[in-house]
């Protein structure tokens, strides 16, 4: 909607401006809205609602509505039809006309004010309809902050209630309002405290359950500022010194939801109800006994039976039954009558008999039906074994069955449990689907991105857990209004759990410790700091790793040098899992093959290339954009079954930081003797360590057998016995090619050279030249050049039948000097 639009003046603006809709007349005026009655034309002359901003009021508050309406759908929630579209000036929006039973309107305060307080059935049966549409908008990141009878409509002949007006309702993560601001909502009904987030909602059905059992506001005065300071200063009057005939333990039920401290009152509104009911049926002090929930069929409260409870699993001993439920219950449900004469042959004693088993059937009959009818599981009753081993060890001492509610409420069985000050509900699933369709919901209401975040450390985000190892499921954690909010399922236990606390760190580490995640280090992270070497480890963000499955350990370091802001380590139990992760990793960036990421110059960061260490190929390269544009740098080590991840700011300089830290950083050494024992045959053979003898120890580093391309583009077809070794004090990689013959070595000689010049033991100024050399007793020829700001060696020794080539050297003088020394052969 576009704010500098005018709102509708009259009915007939209204008309004028959205003439698909009819209009009969006005239902509703405030000083925020208007609200028509009105025929949708377009589908057969509909009765619909149509609200539209009043004249003078904030187009952004009725923006929020229409926003809020469109995300929620809850049966109890008054749902969005349509509203104006991109091109419509100006706003509205179209519900359901909901009718009330008389001549007023169908809000809860007509009906309060026409017919005073409504009793105590069919007080509980709205309260556990608004409740169910609050927690269902909690969930979905939406706090109503104006919950009042005036915001309730009953639908005329049933008592279906629907929560409508969410024009101040609050969105998660936008601005709290600050101290000295004008207060919003109603007084009497809204929470004192303003920012309360859900517990403020909390406060607000307490006070519509006092008003609909008392018929008044629980604080009442025509001075708005009156009510307020009582709300700040003092408690509402128990409830039942206003009603004659009210249990007394509504009254502290009542007094805890309408708490001045928001800390004090329950944390959902499912609970309150919950504790209501327990208080309604003579059950305080645990939870609601009764799952059943009230429907008002023109008489007393009736019931419905729970959702599912496998009657073969209440079965009770005889001797149980018969302590609770006693024989004088149990004849009148067996209806048993009089037995005609039995006309068989057997005399009396058949006849006995006969009545004897007869009745016994009947017992039989009557218990049966007493166990399912009158001892069937209730809300508040302890679940059996079966049910408390679907959920954490940690949990189970203080659980009890629950209603389904919320985005629990296609669960088969409910659970609530008490962890210290926290209560944690399950709803447990037979059906995979309707697990999985449960939590899914909670991931659209908090849209919070998946693969992000790590619950167990308080951030907020959505992945699987543990990170590594089996699977056990997902978890939701997501911050609003001062509370956190975790949700997680088991995919063995088919559970959802969720819970709600202040502190976020505090509910993470609480979290991890019911589903019990191991501490940092286990084994695996130890063993893996130990082979990379880095300082600062810790672990691994479980949501930077969610695209990972088959991980075994993951770690975030403090990277050396600068260049790199982050690196992280995975390890995979196997090469096909590290395979598939750097597949789907270059996939998903849609990264192009064939380009090299290591200096930086890729165009756009994006490119996939094979990696190798010392000509010998161990993985990929992957370059590309992370969050906020940052470089990011992604290889994988498949010797050692290894991904590594290093984040910067800067493409170039952490392209420069990559290309000094790989293939010189700790793990090398690993890698180079694995890929050693993994080779066919296993490096090094006879001929090769004849020729490893050669090459002095201070070169003799992390040698490998290099492979068949590389020795045919060094050396050409000639027959070899070839080693590669590095880095070196003076230069990253060297080549030993042993020929049989001197021809051969000098013919591959002049290939890598192919020029003539001034000595390289001169230190020429382009550092290019080749002339024979004699070194502490050995002679040949050497060649020098400089290629792309780095230097070569290329040198034989006649004696020896050997060749050598150096890459990869960053000081000329510093090679030289390796090489008269340390780089042989001997």
């Amino acid at each position: 909607m576009d704010p500098t639009v005018p709102p509708f003046r009259d009915a007939a603006d209204v008309a004028r401006a959205i003439p698909r809709y009819r209009i009969v007349r006005r239902l509703a005026q405030t000083a925020m809205s208007e609200v028509y009655l009105a025929r949708d034309t377009g589908l057969h002359d509909r009765l619909v609602a149509v609200k539209i901003p009043a004249d003078g009021a904030d187009p952004a508050r009725f923006a929020r509505e229409v926003s809020v309406a469109a995300r929620l759908t809850h049966p109890n929630i008054i749902p969005l039809l349509a509203d104006a579209g991109p091109t419509e000036r100006p706003g509205y929006l179209v519900m359901p006309y909901v009718p009330g039973d008389g001549p007023g309107g169908p809000d809860l305060q007509t009906r309060l004010d026409a017919d005073g307080p409504l009793g105590l059935e069919r007080t509980l049966h709205l309260a556990a309809q608004l409740a169910s549409a609050l927690d269902y908008a909690h969930e979905a990141g939406v706090v109503h902050r104006d919950v009042k009878p005036r915001n309730v409509l009953i639908a005329g002949g049933t008592d279906h209630a629907y929560l409508c007006d969410f024009g101040i309702a609050r969105i998660a993560g936008e601005q709290l309002t600050v101290p000295g601001s004008a207060p919003f909502g109603t007084p009497g009904f809204s929470a004192p405290d303003q920012v309360a987030g859900r517990r403020g909602d909390v406060y607000s059905l307490g006070a519509v359950v006092y008003a609909c059992l008392a018929g008044t506001p629980p604080f009442e005065s025509s001075d708005t500022h009156a009510v307020r300071a009582s709300q700040l200063s003092t408690d509402p009057p128990p409830v039942s010194s206003r009603v004659a005939g009210l249990p007394p333990a509504l009254d502290a039920v009542v007094a805890r939801a309408m708490a001045r401290d928001p800390a004090q009152r329950y944390p959902a509104c499912g609970e309150f109800v919950t504790a209501l009911r327990a208080a309604a049926t003579g059950t305080a002090g645990r939870a609601d006994r009764s799952p059943w929930r009230g429907t008002r069929r023109g008489g007393p409260l009736s019931v419905r039976r729970p959702r599912r409870f496998a009657p073969a699993r209440r079965l009770a001993p005889a001797r149980r039954l018969a302590r609770v439920l006693p024989l004088a219950r149990v004849l009148p449900l067996a209806r048993v009558r009089p037995l005609a004469p039995v006309r068989r042959l057997g005399g009396t004693a058949r006849r006995y008999r006969v009545l004897a088993g007869l009745l016994a059937v009947a017992l039989v009959g009557a218990v049966g039906g007493a166990v399912w009818y009158g001892l069937e599981p209730r809300v508040g009753d302890r679940p059996d074994s079966a049910t408390l081993h679907r959920i954490p060890g940690a949990l189970r001492a203080d659980c009890r069955l629950a209603a389904p509610t919320g985005r629990l409420a296609a669960a088969e069985i409910a659970l609530a449990c008490r962890s210290g000050t926290r209560t944690v509900r399950f709803g447990l699933y037979d059906a995979k689907s309707a697990q999985d369709a449960a939590y899914r919901a909670a991931v659209r209401a908090a849209r919070v991105p998946s693969g992000s975040g790590d619950c167990a450390t308080g951030t907020d985000g959505e992945h699987r857990y543990p990170a590594t190892g089996t699977g056990a499921g997902r978890v939701l954690c997501a911050t609003g209004y001062g509370e956190t909010a975790l949700t997680w399922t088991d995919v063995h236990a088919r559970t959802v759990g969720t819970v709600v606390g202040g502190d976020a760190r505090a509910l993470g580490a609480a979290w991890s410790g019911w589903v019990r995640l191991a501490a940092y280090p286990t084994t695996a992270e130890r063993a893996l700091t130990s082979l990379i070497a880095l300082s600062g480890c810790r672990r691994t963000a479980a949501g930077s790793a969610d695209d990972l499955p088959g991980l075994t350990a993951a770690v975030t370091c403090d990277p050396p040098d600068e260049g790199a802001s982050s690196v992280s380590y995975y390890q995979f139990g196997s090469d096909a899992a590290l395979t598939a992760a750097m597949r789907r990793r270059s996939t998903a960036v849609r990264a192009p093959g064939g380009v090299d990421c290591s200096d930086g110059a890729a165009p756009g960061f994006l490119g996939v290339r094979s990696l190798d260490l010392r000509s010998v190929p161990i993985g990929q390269l992957l370059c590309h954009r992370g969050e906020h544009g940052a470089p990011v740098l992604t290889w994988s080590v498949e010797p050692l079954n290894l991904l590594a991840t290093a984040t910067g700011t800067k493409a170039a300089e952490l392209a420069r930081w990559w290309r000094g830290y790989y293939g010189f950083a700790a793990p090398t050494a690993t890698i180079a003797a694995t890929v050693n024992a993994h080779a066919d045959p296993v490096f090094p053979t006879a001929a090769e360590r004849a020729l490893l003898r050669h090459v002095p120890a201070a070169s003799r580093v992390d040698c490998m057998r290099p492979p068949p391309d590389q020795i045919t583009s060094n050396v050409g077809d000639a027959r070899v016995t070839a080693v590669v070794c590095g880095p070196t004090r003076g230069t990253s990689i060297v080549f030993y090619y042993q020929f049989d013959d001197a021809a051969s070595m000098n013919a591959a000689y002049a290939a890598n050279v192919g020029i003539s010049g001034p000595r390289c033991t001169d230190s020429p100024a382009d550092f290019h030249g080749d002339a024979p050399y004699h070194n502490d007793g050995a002679r040949g020829r050497l060649g020098c050049a400089r290629h792309a700001g780095s230097y070569t060696l290329a040198w034989t020794d006649d004696h020896l039948e050997i060749l050598a080539l150096s890459f990869g050297a960053t000081s000329p003088d510093v090679l030289l000097d390796w090489w008269r020394f340390d780089a042989g052969p001997r």
